[in-house]
């Protein structure tokens, strides 16, 4: 007897500084491709219009919090993108440890397992510049806010159009505390989830989307990664650089990993 593919919803959490606005594009496209599949697009902790601060800063011990707040479904595929993904990382990988049901799959784009360099990971961020971004927050935060948007276009091919759906998908008001975006960067400053990169044999299928001229998360990484894939003609922002093949990707993704599980079934 043929099966009909169960389509799960897919989760697409954001990065530090952005806002759910910014997957617009990108749903988009999703939606032409599989109507049938549900998306949300839920807000980073703190990144609410009630403007509350979220004191999540990379420790351990702050992830029950953080999942009481998110409350998200596990009977679901999730993608983040930058910080966003390695959130989703880090749920997961506490999910895991805690014997707790784990998301159908995992997707992190333009993530890195260790943001910063340490020891021999040098393709990462180097300390001091993290660290310049962290220091220079605190006393300029608009100042660095505006510098850190114009690293993330610089990998891009369109510079000039991606910049313009940036500010049309940015609210005129930072919709999240200075608070909440420091903890956000000392998070990228302490992550490193190069131990627990791959949650493929806990049963949650991994994969790392890489932008070939991401200028904040080097390709070279993927050769510490045991499931990567580039996308080509990108940097930090192949939703809206590129949103028909990302979509294209995780759309063929998505599906062979349902077409697996069917086929699994009794």
């Amino acid at each position: 007897m043929n099966r009909s593919i169960t389509n799960k919803p897919l989760i697409l959490l954001h990065g530090w500084s952005a806002t759910p606005a910014i997957w617009q594009p990108l749903i988009s496209v999703l939606k032409t491709l599989n109507p049938r599949r549900e998306v949300l697009t839920p807000a980073l902790p703190g990144y609410h219009p009630d403007y509350q601060t979220s004191d999540w800063a990379g420790d351990r011990a702050q992830l029950p919090e953080v999942i009481d707040q998110l409350q998200l479904p596990t009977d679901a595929h999730w993608l983040g993108w930058s910080l966003g993904g390695n959130l989703l990382l880090e749920i997961a990988h506490f999910l895991s440890e805690q014997l707790q049901p784990l998301p159908h799959s995992l997707t992190l784009l333009c993530s890195n397992p260790s943001f910063q360099q340490r020891g021999d990971h040098t393709a990462a961020m180097p300390e001091e510049t993290l660290s310049q971004f962290r220091t220079g927050f605190d006393t300029q935060p608009e100042k660095i806010l505006k510098r850190f948007q114009l690293l993330q276009m610089q990998g891009e091919n369109d510079q000039r159009a991606v910049k313009k759906q940036l500010t049309e998908l940015s609210p005129q008001e930072r919709p999240v505390s200075a608070k909440t975006l420091a903890n956000g960067l000392t998070a990228l400053a302490v992550l490193d989830q190069r131990n627990y990169s791959d949650l493929s044999e806990n049963g949650c299928p991994t994969l790392w989307l890489l932008g070939e001229n991401d200028p904040l998360v080097p390709t070279t990484i993927a050769e510490q990664l045991n499931h990567h894939r580039l996308l080509s003609h990108c940097g930090h922002l192949p939703m809206l650089s590129q949103p028909e093949q990302l979509a294209q990707m995780m759309t063929c993704h998505l599906t062979q990993i349902e077409s697996a599980r069917e086929v699994n079934l009794p």
